[in-house]
């Protein structure tokens, strides 16, 4: 994990003697802390089965861990009020919610296909999250984006996402809101060719 100024400038590394992946970080809305998975050297990345949560804190560089995760989670969110964090399972099932005050983490089994994207509402009431198909490996019987709320619940959906071809990382496509909740989307306009190739042998 690296810092640079907004300005411009030369980037920092946070955790220099570090032997370890350090991934996918979040502020914390003070901007005081940074919340991120660790994974062992070797793993390569989109491997989280072994991934820690972890907090450092910018001013001071200390770190601390997040109690364990109830089954193996990746990709850190802090809320906007700053009480909860989010992590999406690896088998892209299940959300968990890690509340900060009571250092207890809750499961949001939220009956989907595959979750992919989670995303916190403005007002930190709601996540949306995106349910697709993941390099045709995991599939969604009903693909659109949704929105659940913190306490739990139903699923809503807000988009349809039938039909359409998301552009991104594993062809998932990639979600985010705009400041008024809005999902944002990646679309694959592109076309696909295939050609015949004739070998002549010399």
């Amino acid at each position: 994990m690296y810092t640079i100024a907004s300005q411009g400038g030369m980037p920092k590394r946070l955790l220099p003697d570090d032997k370890v992946r350090d991934e996918i970080p979040d502020w914390s809305p003070d901007g005081k802390k940074t919340v991120f998975d660790q994974n062992p050297v070797g793993t390569g990345f989109g491997v989280f089965q072994t991934s820690n949560g972890r907090i450092l804190e910018m001013d001071t560089g200390k770190v601390t861990d997040l109690p364990p995760y109830p089954k193996p989670c990746y990709s850190p969110r802090w809320s906007p009020d700053g009480r909860y964090i989010l992590e999406l399972a690896v088998d892209h099932k299940e959300m968990m919610l890690l509340d900060l005050r009571t250092s207890q983490w809750s499961e949001l089994d939220l009956k989907l296909g595959t979750i992919n994207y989670p995303r916190w509402s403005l007002d930190g009431r709601s996540n949306y999250l995106e349910d697709s198909d993941v390099a045709g490996l995991l599939r969604s019987a009903d693909p659109g984006i949704y929105r659940v709320p913190v306490t739990g619940g139903s699923a809503e959906k807000v988009v349809d996402l039938k039909g359409f071809r998301g552009a991104g990382s594993m062809s998932v496509g990639w979600v985010d809101l705009d400041p008024d909740d809005t999902p944002l989307l990646l679309r694959n306009v592109g076309t696909y060719d295939i050609y015949a190739l004739a070998l002549e042998r010399k």
